[in-house]
């Protein structure tokens, strides 16, 4: 229940309740506050007043999504929290969700299945003119506790086009408090970026 975890492939099993996501909101520009912080250990865009929200995927109800944030390490061989086959990505990104049963993340963070977490891994590739809307405010908060505003993105564009595969466990946050409160699903498409 503790997160994150090395995924083994051929120790996953097949669930057919798993089915894809549905998102609303996602395919277009909501008119959401993005404010991006430097919180210490990594750059978070937090999600503000926002109609988006997740469904499906073998969750019961809707999840509010209120932040995403990413992981990367000191060199392009590691930097992703799980790891898939002994393999490490250099960058993984994470969109933290709420079940919409609380009316705030502060009541549904240390709940079963409160929280829902989408991750994703990076890797080296192609240019992503859709990334250019979040990294190009990076230089703005270089240092801890920096925050800046930034122009809504449209979330659909941020994720890979393959939402149909996944690994499905429950587990934790991954830094404190590690509330095990998460049903985390990380997706095998990684995103091409750099």
């Amino acid at each position: 229940m503790q997160s994150p975890v090395a995924i083994q492939s051929k120790k996953a099993t097949f669930d057919v309740s798993l089915l894809q996501f549905g998102f609303k909101g996602f395919s277009e520009l909501v008119q959401a506050n993005m404010t991006m912080k430097n919180n210490g250990h990594t750059v978070q865009v937090d999600i503000v007043d926002t109609s988006l929200r997740t469904h499906g995927g073998g969750v019961t109800g809707g999840y509010k999504p209120v932040q995403f944030h990413f992981h990367w390490g000191a060199d392009n061989t590691k930097g992703s929290e799980h790891v898939i086959d002994d393999h490490h990505y250099p960058m993984e990104m994470h969109i933290v969700h709420y079940s919409d049963r609380f009316q705030k993340i502060e009541d549904a963070i240390d709940k079963p299945d409160g929280l829902l977490v989408l991750g994703f891994f990076f890797e080296i590739g192609r240019h992503n003119i859709h990334f250019e809307e979040v990294f190009n405010y990076l230089e703005n908060v270089a240092h801890k506790d920096d925050t800046t505003e930034i122009p809504p993105v449209i979330m659909e564009r941020l994720v890979p086009i393959d939402l149909v595969h996944y690994y499905r466990y429950r587990g934790s946050l991954t830094t404190p408090p590690c509330y095990e409160s998460v049903v985390w699903t990380v997706f095998t498409q990684p995103i091409t970026n750099f």
